[in-house]
């Protein structure tokens, strides 16, 4: 907040007031009096006041927006941010604050275009230039960001969170030589962080030397405290041939972090090519130009297994629509379900999908015209699946997604031991672990779903409840009286890829709760059997009935 008048003291502020209520000028420098002071709840009441007086007013908006940021309350910020936007059109500041608003919020398609218009208007502000570095690296736009990043490394070279992103996204791109320029000469003999010295050491084996990437790591000291280090090392085994030091090393890296993205891929990939000694199948792939393609290379980097679904599923669909080679980097999608695809050497641009009903990617898909000429071409296809879009093409996406043997025998091997408890299959998915710790918000009460099962289970002809959970001691109290079963219950021994089983389960039941969560809300768009499918309801105090296909909302 800035005062268009000289600086007053509090108190004089407040006797100007007294001579004159309602000015919403120095209701304006009374909030701001007030920020300075480390007080946002007299400066919100202040700002309210001055809306109320004055609500077209774009300063005292964005002023509202600020104060909202500094408590911690994004959510109410933003429709201030927005006002002032509106209100001000050429405010580059006002577009950067939305920007970095519906970056926290995890709105990237409003964050990018917000934060370009703020650059737009004034490209030499700095803080816009980083958060849209950020937001694209955080969309997986990786070339993108790795550009704004080191356009403002070029004025600002001292700017190590530019750097970061910058080294980083070189690294998701595959351009070994310029992480190693963006990275290599930092931790010469200063102790740098083990994030760089694991992306230099993944650079240098992505450029086959691996005693240089051995070297890198050695700087980073104890391999295994942090987790890009650990599949790092991982990696530098698998590539020895030393599967089982390398399961070892991914196992401490999830052991650190739960939802490492990298670790979640490097480790089921290694333990499925252990236990079937295959990397991918034989699944047939439509006539392709091989001089047009385009690739996803956000799949196996960016989320995990839902995430990689709906992330291969709109590539895979643009490429069919429109007869181009698709290409990937290796993800667990291609053991599990056959996928066969060539093999990227680097990450292209992005092609971000912003706004399905408009995007070129989308149309084609809609049109389903594999002889026209694509409009987009040798580019990244980056973005949400959106089924409401899609829908017309679920038989597609679920032959796409179906198990290959072994993983096939084991998920009806599974199924089979599960129905001789029972004739009607209920399923229920309950998330707890990372998203207690990061997405508290979207952890859905027990109880919720111990109330549906209430509703329905006189109903149903002679039903066994499945649980899929990542915390059985939270999951399972609330659900005693249904007689829960476990993936324990039913494995028939060790899993190698112990998600598996809770998503197979999930895909086949006939009745199913998913959580708020990508994982279960793809089993969902899997299953043709269930005619009953729920999910938590506004405020996850109850769920409600759904059709994944027709729903284009959050999970």
């Amino acid at each position: 907040m800035t005062d268009h008048a000289s600086p007053a003291t509090e108190t004089e502020i407040r006797e100007a007031l007294a001579r004159r209520p309602g000015d919403p000028d120095m209701l304006l420098r009374l909030a701001s009096a007030a920020m300075r002071r480390g007080d946002p709840a007299v400066a919100l009441a202040a700002l309210a006041d001055a809306a109320a007086l004055r609500p077209d007013h774009a300063r005292t908006q964005i002023a509202l927006a600020n104060a909202h940021i500094i408590a911690g309350a994004h959510r109410r910020a933003l429709p201030h941010a927005e006002a002032a936007t509106r209100l001000d059109p050429g405010n580059a500041q006002s577009w950067a604050t939305l920007g970095f608003l519906n970056r926290a919020l995890l709105r990237y398609v409003p964050a990018l275009g917000a934060l370009e218009e703020s650059l737009r208007l004034d490209p030499t502000l700095a803080d816009a230039r980083l958060a849209l570095a950020a937001t694209l690296f955080e969309s997986g736009c990786w070339v993108q960001a790795a550009e704004q990043a080191e356009a403002l490394l070029a004025t600002q070279p001292g700017d190590e969170r530019a750097r970061m992103i910058a080294g980083l996204a070189r690294l998701r791109a595959r351009h070994p030589a310029a992480v190693l320029a963006h990275f290599g000469r930092a931790f010469a003999g200063s102790g740098e962080d083990a994030v760089r010295a694991a992306a230099c050491a993944e650079a240098a084996l992505l450029s086959g030397d691996r005693d240089a990437a051995l070297g890198h790591l050695a700087a980073a000291g104890d391999l295994l405290s942090h987790p890009a280090t650990a599949v790092a090392a991982g990696r530098i085994a698998e590539a020895c041939g030393d599967l089982p030091t390398a399961l070892a090393r991914y196992d401490a890296a999830l052991a650190l972090q739960d939802n490492d993205t990298a670790a979640f891929t490097a480790h089921a990939l290694a333990r499925a090519k252990l236990h079937a000694n295959v990397q991918a199948g034989d699944a047939a792939q439509p006539p392709v130009h091989p001089d047009r393609w385009v690739t996803a290379g956000t799949v196996g980097t960016i989320g995990r297994f839902g995430d990689q679904l709906g992330q291969y599923a709109l590539a895979r669909l643009y490429a069919d629509s429109c007869g181009l080679r698709l290409m990937t980097l290796p993800w667990i999608g291609q053991p599990l379900f056959g996928i066969r695809d060539a093999a990227m050497a680097a990450v292209p641009p992005a092609h971000y999908v912003r706004v399905p009903p408009d995007d070129p990617v989308y149309a084609a898909i809609a049109r389903w015209a594999p002889l026209e000429p694509a409009p987009v071409l040798g580019r990244d296809i980056v973005g949400p699946f959106v089924p409401l879009r899609l829908a017309a093409q679920r038989d597609r996406v679920r032959q796409m997604f179906r198990l290959v043997a072994p993983w096939s025998a084991m998920a009806d091997a599974a199924r089979s031991r599960l129905l001789a408890r029972g004739r009607t299959i209920v399923a229920v998915h309950l998330r707890f672990g990372d998203f207690l710790r990061d997405r508290a918000s979207d952890v859905v009460d027990p109880r919720a779903y111990a109330a549906w099962l209430e509703g329905i289970w006189p109903g149903l002809d002679r039903p066994v409840l499945y649980v899929a959970t990542d915390e059985p001691a939270r999951a399972l109290p609330m659900l005693r009286p249904f007689g829960p079963v476990t993936a324990a219950d039913v494995a028939g021994g060790p899993q190698p890829l112990p998600f598996l089983l809770d998503f197979a389960m999930l895909a086949a039941a006939d009745a199913l709760a998913v959580a708020r969560s990508h994982f279960s809300r793809w089993a969902a768009l899997l299953n043709v059997r269930a005619r009953l499918l729920a999910k938590p309801a506004p405020g996850n105090a109850a769920l409600m009935s759904f059709d994944p296909w027709t729903e284009d909302g959050p999970p």
